[in-house]
């Protein structure tokens, strides 16, 4: 009841930062609120400590804003303007707190800025040995490329203020930082946009993509390790079907970790699962264990300690239920549930009943599976996964019985239609993604009508229809592309055995 009346309390986005906080973060925010320097607001701190204790639900009725308010402006009348006040100063303080955390994160950083400042004080006595200074050795990822190129440039700056009649060695090693620095932006741009294009239909403009690849493949740059790690992925993004070029990919991956910073390194795993991904739609492979294996490797490597998209979540729930994996699924779906990016708790709470829906299906527990599957959906592309969950259950579930349920028939159809009708309105759907979705659509429909008509024959099936059922199994391996070809391949090949054979027993769901 408290939640509802006082949604701009407990639902405040003051709460929404602070709940995702560490104990570790909390205290030091605690000790950033005490300093002088960065704050001198009193109520700020009261307000904080009310919140503190409040944790780790944050709902207790101790965050009712009367209550709050009443204990940090006793005398004042209850008009909320004050605590509003309050709130807004309180988040812009999370904020600078937040921004400072990362700042100290990055040596880099007060590197940099104290040798501008010392710049523009005309400090030259003080600046001169910090450019002979060398930071300590950290692993490659854009902050350190980014740190040489500025710290160069600050160097160039110094050198020609104070020898500008002398040979400037600043500007050529200037020219190779900056040269590197925006080379790997192209270069990891340049992946990005072929990766998405393959996801939604959305064309962007490479420029200088051909000047990229002669210069890296001249070995311009080849101790900039990002750079011709990214223009390798890129290659592979351009040759989707290249099993090779992949393993020598992830080979030249494996042989650098150890140099590349986490946040690099999360990327180029989210690309190899995008890479198995199509792999698997477009045939090239038919087994989901290397997917698998790789999402075990990123959750040892602690890539979602921080945040897990929520597309990535789901996934791995797939991929692991796929090569039966169950325990490992659930204690990961536990262990991450907070890290899910989205907006809200609600969001996050969403896609743990979709991943959920997933567990159970998998497991053959079909009414919990669809019980699980949420009506709300946060984009497209989710919209049509659970769609897809929802299709397979509802093919399952009257097979579980052996019975054919004209209910059940009615609405398989009715999803079919709603799915067809999206397709045909979303335009955010890259061609890829829309035209395997248009081919699951048709090749499920047909086996749902078959499985019907096997039904409706046991216990002895026509050879006629065994006959048809053959021909389209074999139909489907031809299909490309095709959304969730393996499972579609399986199921019929499931059905078929059991046209054919009443000891038959189901293959994997």
């Amino acid at each position: 009841m408290h939640q509802q009346k006082e949604k701009g309390m407990y639902n405040s986005k003051l709460l929404q930062i602070i709940k995702q906080l560490s104990d570790d973060d909390l205290k030091r925010f605690a000790q950033f609120l005490q300093s002088p320097y960065l704050n001198s607001n009193q109520n700020a701190i009261a307000l904080f400590e009310i919140i503190y204790f409040a944790k780790p639900s944050y709902d207790s009725p101790s965050l009712n804003r009367h209550y709050v308010f009443a204990q940090l402006f006793p005398n004042a009348p209850q008009n909320g303007t004050n605590l509003s006040q309050l709130m807004t100063e309180l988040l812009r303080l999370l904020r600078k707190f937040l921004a400072l955390e990362h700042y100290y994160k990055n040596p880099q950083y007060e590197h940099i800025y104290l040798l501008n400042e010392l710049l523009q004080r005309n400090q030259s006595d003080l600046l001169e040995p910090l450019l002979q200074q060398s930071l300590p050795s950290m692993p490659q990822d854009e902050d350190n490329l980014y740190h040489q190129y500025k710290l160069l440039q600050v160097a160039f700056s110094w050198s020609i203020r104070t020898r500008n009649r002398e040979t400037n060695q600043y500007l050529t090693q200037w020219l190779d930082a900056t040269d590197s620095y925006f080379m790997f932006v192209k270069t990891r741009q340049m992946a990005a946009v072929l990766n998405r294009q393959g996801v939604l239909n959305s064309s962007y403009q490479i420029r200088f993509d051909e000047a990229i690849a002669q210069y890296i493949e001249q070995d311009t740059f080849e101790n900039n390790i990002l750079l011709q790690l990214y223009y390798k992925m890129a290659m592979m993004l351009k040759n989707p079907d290249d099993i090779a070029l992949y393993q020598r990919f992830r080979n030249d991956l494996k042989q650098v970790t150890n140099e590349i910073h986490i946040g690099e390194l999360m990327q180029f795993y989210s690309l190899c699962l995008n890479q198995e991904n199509k792999f698997i739609k477009n045939r090239v492979k038919d087994s989901y264990q290397d997917l698998y294996h790789l999402a075990v490797e990123m959750a040892d490597k602690g890539f979602f300690n921080q945040y897990i998209s929520n597309v990535l979540f789901s996934n791995i729930v797939r991929y692991a239920t796929e090569v039966g994996e169950f325990e490992w699924a659930k204690k990961f779906m536990d262990k991450y549930k907070k890290k899910i990016a989205v907006h809200n708790d609600e969001e996050k709470e969403l896609i743990y009943q979709y991943s959920l829906a997933i567990w159970y299906f998998k497991q053959q527990q079909y009414r919990k599976a669809k019980q699980a599957i949420g009506m709300k959906y946060p984009d497209a592309l989710f919209y049509l996964d659970r769609k897809v969950l929802l299709i397979k259950i509802l093919y399952w579930q009257d097979r579980e019985r052996f019975i054919y349920d004209t209910k059940t028939a009615e609405e398989f159809a009715n999803e079919i239609k709603a799915v067809q009708s999206y397709l045909r309105r979303d335009t955010r759907i890259g061609n890829f993604n829309k035209e395997a979705m248009h081919n699951f659509v048709k090749f499920v429909h047909k086996l749902f009508v078959y499985q019907q008509k096997v039904l409706l024959s046991k216990p002895k099936i026509p050879s006629k229809l065994q006959a048809e059922l053959k021909t389209f199994c074999e139909s489907i391996t031809h299909i490309q592309p095709l959304q969730e070809n393996v499972w579609l391949s399986q199921t019929t090949q499931e059905l078929l055995s059991f046209a054919t054979s009443s000891n038959s027993k189901r293959l994997n769901h």
